[in-house]
C-alpha cells in the first residue's frame, strides 16, 4: 500500500521494480547516502553485470544495435562500421557504459556521409591515450577534419569544431525543429541554446 504526500487515503498496487545502478550500493547506504530500508526492499533479487569494458567482446553486437536503432530514428542507412572504427570502439574505455556507447553511435550516425562509420565520425567524452593514438594514426581522405601536428590547432578548437559540425547536421536533420534537435543530440533545449550561442550558431 502506499499514500500520496499530503494524501490521507492508503492506496493498494501491485508493481515490479527493476532497478539499476553503477554504484555499490551497500558501500552508498553506510555513508548515508541511500535508506537502508528503501535498500533491502529492492534488494530482494540481484544481478550482477559486469561493465562494457570487462566484456569487449559484446561491442561489435551492441554497436551494431544501436546502429541499427539510429539509422531507423534519424532515417538514415548507415551500413556497418569500418575496420579502423570498430577497433576505435575496442578499444576505447567506456567510463560511461554501454550509455555513453549508444550515444557515440548515435552521433556518429547523424555524422557520417557515406555507407560507414569512420574513425573521424567517431565522438567520445573523454578518449583515451591509446585511441587517441589510433585515431591520430587513421589515414581516411574523406575525413572532416584530421588531427595532425602540422595543423597546429589547439585541442579546444577541434572541439568546437566537431561541436559546430555535430550540431549543424542536427538541425538540418531535425528541419529547424529545436526539440527534435536537442532530443537527436541527448542534449535539453537550453543547453542547445547555450552550445548555439557559443559557436554562432541559428536555427
Amino acid at each position: 500500500n502506499i499514500t500520496h504526500i499530503g494524501g490521507k487515503k492508503s492506496i493498494s498496487v501491485d508493481v515490479r521494480i527493476i532497478a539499476t545502478t553503477n554504484i555499490d550500493m551497500l558501500d552508498a547506504v553506510n555513508q548515508g547516502k541511500f535508506r537502508e530500508d528503501l535498500f533491502h526492499r529492492l534488494n530482494q533479487f540481484k544481478i550482477l553485470l559486469p561493465t562494457l569494458n570487462e566484456r569487449k567482446e559484446d561491442i561489435p553486437i551492441l554497436a551494431k544495435i544501436f546502429l541499427d536503432e539510429a539509422n531507423k530514428e534519424l532515417k538514415k542507412d548507415i551500413k556497418d562500421f569500418s575496420s579502423e572504427a570498430l577497433k576505435l570502439l575496442l578499444n576505447y574505455y567506456w567510463s560511461g557504459n554501454i550509455r555513453e556507447l549508444k550515444h557515440t553511435i548515435h552521433r556518429a550516425v547523424l555524422l557520417a556521409e557515406s555507407d560507414y562509420i569512420v574513425p573521424e565520425n567517431l565522438i567520445m567524452d573523454y578518449l583515451d591515450k591509446k585511441s587517441k593514438n589510433d585515431l591520430h594514426n587513421t589515414n581516411n581522405q574523406n575525413s572532416q577534419f584530421k588531427i595532425s601536428n602540422q595543423n597546429n590547432i589547439s585541442f579546444d578548437k577541434i572541439i568546437k569544431k566537431v561541436e559546430k559540425d555535430l550540431i549543424s547536421k542536427a538541425i538540418e536533420q531535425a528541419n529547424g525543429n529545436k526539440i527534435k534537435t536537442a532530443k537527436m543530440l541527448n542534449m535539453n533545449v537550453r543547453t542547445l541554446y547555450r552550445k548555439m550561442k557559443e559557436l554562432n550558431l541559428s536555427l
